[in-house]
């Protein structure tokens, strides 16, 4: 066995440590760092993403290609001889690579259900325009809260969010608002489910 094989064997065997140290790095840096969330509006919904996050998912994706690649390369192959030096090196890197790869899927489990929310907004999105500007609501409640995300979205489909309003007992307006038009604003107004209404002015970005 090569020390170059050798040496990516050895690597491969440390696959996990280095994704939990990137992953311990990246959480710490990202407390630190501005972080940019790009908004985007297709087939009545809004998306978003960070900067952060966009970053992380090709990290992640590096890591499987990466142990997907160990897999194929480091199996014995029928009829090939092996000392036990190989076959043991041939199964500490395709063990890393399993780790590695449970450890991406556990992450991306744990984000998706944890962090971006086990429980079900079910945002409902209803969009405005004057022919000038275009306004897309979004609602969304959760037990006793109720909430919209006030979006400018633009023609190729990018989105800023411009403003957010809360209302009472999880309340949805179902795209009932009054709006009045500006050159360069928009007032809002919406219900607050509490028998009252409130109005929120928010100003288009160029």
């Amino acid at each position: 066995m090569s020390k170059r094989s050798r040496a990516i064997s050895v690597l491969l065997a440390v696959l996990p440590l280095i994704l939990v140290a990137c992953a311990l790095f990246f959480y710490a840096i990202s407390k630190k760092l501005p972080n940019k969330t790009l908004y985007s509006y297709h087939n009545n919904q809004i998306t978003s993403m960070t900067v952060l996050g966009i970053i992380g998912c090709c990290v992640l994706a590096l890591f499987v290609c990466i142990s997907a690649a160990a897999l194929v390369l480091f199996k014995p192959r029928k009829g090939q001889q092996c000392d036990e030096q190989i076959s043991k090196s041939y199964k500490t890197a395709r063990r890393g690579a399993v780790i590695t790869l449970v450890l991406v899927a556990l992450g991306v489990l744990f984000y998706t259900v944890i962090i971006s929310g086990w429980y079900d907004y079910d945002p409902k999105c209803f969009e405005f325009s004057d022919g000038e500007h275009t306004v897309v609501i979004e609602e969304e409640s959760w037990l006793l809260g109720g909430w919209g995300n006030i979006y400018q979205v633009n023609d190729d489909g990018s989105a800023q969010r411009l403003s957010r309003f809360s209302t009472d007992d999880g309340f949805r307006n179902e795209g009932n608002y009054d709006i009045n038009w500006h050159d360069d604003s928009a007032d809002i107004t919406y219900d607050n489910g509490n028998g009252g209404r409130e109005t929120v002015t928010v100003k288009f970005e160029d």
